[in-house]
């Protein structure tokens, strides 16, 4: 009798066992390098999709893009295969579609995997703001959610729409257009970048300065570097020292850093006497000055962890400045949550 109650009770209990020995999903994920091999980690440190890859990138909408025998493909935060590598090229999943490329074209493909937009550009980029920029026989122009070609290619070049803005350029210049395609920003400028707090950076004779959304100079091309705003203040670069101004222009804080970085939840790094620190909005040290090195691109603070370089190996840090995850990856990108 006891031989015939045993079989079901361990036939229930089996996915029980199952479901208690798998590992719990992470809440945030970093993709890392450990030699030639990428993969992803948990804010501990720890790998939660083991290093398998030939390149990674960070998540998102779910989705991680992963590079397999020089293929491009997508897995879920469990490290499944949601879509096989089987792309010459990939971007990361916004709105819903990532631009992928077979052969030698680009299309766009849903998170299935199912082709949603045909292979018929030379180039295409992640949609924002509804939009995607897309190139054709060599001009550039933007395409909506269902591949309808909302602006014709006929730029020479394009940046991606944010509020309602993109730079283009005409004439060897750059200007800035609306969501119809018209000119709203006349094509002047020699380089530009997207816009950011409503303020957008251009260059015109070699210096740097700040329009607004109308094209008024809010802060005159005086500048031999700068980087877009963000928090309120951008950095700005003269005479090989670098510093902060706020929206009008205004110095925030003194060119007194050998390099200087975007603000991300109230901190920025610098580079003072070749070590790199974080400093608050009023300029005060709130980190010390004691890594190598920070990732050029790196968004600073994601999920409460910002990366940092120890001889020649990349860890995180808190807002506090206490190392969560020693420096011992060859290379990371920013925590995301999922």
């Amino acid at each position: 009798m006891a031989s015939l109650l045993e079989k079901p009770a361990l036939k229930w209990f089996r996915p029980l066992r199952a479901a208690l020995k798998r590992k719990p999903v992470a809440q945030k994920l970093c993709a890392a390098r450990l030699g030639e091999s990428w993969g992803f980690i948990d804010d501990r440190g720890d790998w939660v999709i083991a290093d398998q890859y030939q390149g990674a990138e960070s998540f998102s909408e779910g989705l991680a893009k992963i590079k397999r025998k020089d293929l491009r493909g997508y897995i879920g935060s469990n490290g499944d295969e949601v879509i096989s590598p089987r792309f010459k090229g990939a971007m990361s999943f916004t709105e819903g579609l990532a631009a992928v490329k077979l052969d030698e074209l680009w299309g766009y493909v849903d998170a299935g995997g199912e082709l949603q937009i045909p292979f018929q550009y030379e180039k295409a980029f992640p949609f924002h703001d509804g939009l995607a920029r897309v190139c054709m026989d060599n001009q550039w122009g933007f395409i909506d959610g269902q591949g309808y070609p909302l602006i014709p290619c006929q730029f020479e070049d394009a940046r991606n729409f944010y509020g309602g803005l993109a730079s283009v350029k005409l004439n060897d210049k750059y200007g800035y257009i609306n969501t119809d395609g018209d000119l709203q920003i006349a094509a002047e400028y020699d380089w530009t970048h997207e816009f950011s707090e409503h303020l957008a950076m251009v260059e015109q004779e070699g210096k740097w300065g700040f329009i607004n959304d109308k094209g008024e100079s809010i802060v005159p091309c005086i500048f031999d570097d700068a980087w877009m705003f963000s928090e309120g203040s951008a950095p700005v670069h003269n005479d090989g020292r670098w510093g902060y101004i706020g929206i009008k222009g205004n110095y925030l804080i003194p060119n007194e850093f050998d390099w200087a970085g975007r603000f991300s939840k109230g901190l920025a790094p610098v580079l003072r006497k070749e070590k790199y620190g974080f400093i608050d909005k009023y300029g005060k040290p709130v980190i010390p000055y004691l890594f190598d090195g920070v990732p050029v691109f790196s968004k600073g603070f994601q999920e409460g962890l910002a990366a940092v370089m120890r001889d020649k190996k990349y860890g995180f840090i808190d807002r506090h400045g206490r190392q969560i995850i020693p420096c011992q990856f060859d290379e990371v990108r920013d925590f995301q949550g999922l």
